[in-house]
């Protein structure tokens, strides 16, 4: 009865563990590509870390001049 009950939590577990894998993934994958290059983006959907961090993207879209360097 408690390896049953045991072998139950740990799928419960493990299920629950892979929905929130699946639910935050478009949230990392979101903030790592802001730091590629605009046309690279969709091209290299399938690396979630940049090769070349650039933060452009970020200044360009910023209202405060002094983010324009």
């Amino acid at each position: 009865m408690k390896e049953k009950r045991l072998a139950g939590a740990a799928l419960y577990h493990i299920i629950i563990f892979a929905i929130g894998i699946i639910m935050v993934y478009p949230l990392i994958w979101m903030v790592m590509s802001s730091f590629k290059e605009t046309n690279t983006i969709f091209t290299t959907a399938s690396s979630l870390i940049p090769e070349h961090f650039v933060t452009d993207n970020y200044a360009s879209c910023s209202p405060f001049p002094f983010t324009r360097l």
